[in-house]
């Protein structure tokens, strides 16, 4: 069997965008992420008595296999032990297909991270806001997507039912991780758990990076994040609408509870605004998903557009969207430099910013959901070797 089993995520995009009908396999791996070497914890639940699985890590060319694996199901249910003894640190997916080779593919979005040789650079994989919006079992957080209505508490222990179940991982984590690997940056990998467990995640980090729409953060992982912040470290959110909805996890990680709706459940209605941290914070979305609008460079003498070309008013056509952040017109900090400035809509104004925390750390914030797509190109995003140099 070839190593490399799949070739991006385009494959399955038509299929797997929205909840999947096919429940023939259904599998999670909780935690998600495992230190070197440790078992990875499978569960498995499924109608085909044998399966074929496979551990692919996600690289410059796809998915590249690091343990195939075959699975008997003496029931319905099975819980496996996977070993990750020889996987090198990065983001992976499990695949499992029935042994019959019939067309039903199951994906299981995992990590394996390095801890006794931390990478400088370390990944945040927003698995809260994965399972935020993730109605396996009936229900999410939103009214949209659960039938019988939303809940305010979820289970993180529970499969995604969207992209065949790898959760939102091919709307911006794939491709960071992708890029990094082409770059050849090495990187550790963690999930949200991780993020709020402890603040020695950031033990011999120099940057933390957010891709893609991290929206759910507990009051720990927050401040996990501001004492590294403070301490001096840098960070790099490529996404937009980050660090704005408060949740809490019980003592194990296995849920994740919200405010009731009507109470106060966002970070700024808490006295702790996304700005104070990130320098601008969530203004608001427009679908469908890949409608945008252009990039247009602001005080293009700052070092971010170093080997750029760009000048002020220059445009990344369709980088905007579907989420975006702005700064402050008033009370903005004055620590804090636009780098981009975009009117979207009528009183709406997207801002990319870099805020420079006096005496400690840099954090970028780039304010829009689509950069990660740009770093590697696919479908309707083109590559874009401004927004790679940038990065």
């Amino acid at each position: 069997m070839s190593p490399r089993i799949v070739h991006g995520p385009e494959r399955f995009w038509g299929a797997t965008s929205s909840p999947s009908s096919d429940s023939t396999i259904e599998a999670h791996a909780f935690p998600a992420s495992v230190d070197r070497g440790q078992p990875l914890r499978l569960h498995i639940a499924s109608r085909h008595r044998r399966l074929v699985g496979v551990a692919a890590r996600i690289g410059q060319a796809g998915l590249e296999a690091a343990r195939h694996f075959d699975v008997t199901m003496v029931g319905p249910a099975a819980e496996i032990n996977l070993p990750t003894n020889g996987f090198r640190a990065g983001l992976y997916l499990i695949v499992l297909r029935p042994a019959d080779g019939s067309d039903h593919v199951r994906f299981v979005p995992m990590a394996v991270r390095d801890d006794h040789n931390p990478a400088s650079v370390v990944v945040h994989i927003p698995t809260a806001t994965y399972q935020a919006y993730n109605a396996w079992g009936g229900a999410s957080l939103y009214d949209f997507d659960s039938p019988a209505g939303a809940t305010d508490h979820i289970r993180m222990d529970r499969p995604y039912d969207v992209f065949d179940g790898a959760g939102f991982c091919f709307y911006g984590d794939y491709h960071l991780a992708s890029w990094l690997d082409a770059e050849g940056i090495s990187a550790d990998f963690i999930m949200s758990n991780d993020l709020h467990a402890s603040p020695a995640i950031f033990s011999g980090r120099r940057l933390f990076v957010s891709a893609f729409h991290d929206e759910y953060w507990s009051q720990d992982m927050r401040d996990n994040l501001r004492g590294f912040v403070c301490a001096g470290g840098n960070a790099a959110f490529l996404g937009a609408n980050n660090i704005y909805a408060r949740v809490a996890f019980d003592a194990d990680g296995r849920t994740m509870t919200v405010a009731p709706k009507g109470a106060l459940r966002r970070f700024r209605d808490l006295g702790q605004p996304e700005d104070e941290l990130l320098g601008s914070w969530y203004d608001a979305y427009r679908f469908p998903y890949g409608s945008g609008s252009a990039w247009e460079a602001s005080n293009a003498d700052h070092w971010i557009y170093d080997g750029t070309g760009m000048t002020n008013g220059d445009r990344i056509e369709g980088l905007i969207g579907y989420e975006w952040d702005q700064a402050r017109i008033e009370g903005r900090n004055p620590h804090v430099t636009v780098i981009s400035e975009t009117v979207v809509a009528p009183g709406r104004r997207h801002n990319g910013v870099v805020f420079q925390v006096p005496g400690r750390g840099t954090v970028v914030n780039v304010g829009t959901t689509y950069w990660p797509r740009f770093l590697t190109g696919t479908g309707t995003f083109p590559k874009d070797e401004r927004v790679i140099t940038m990065t």
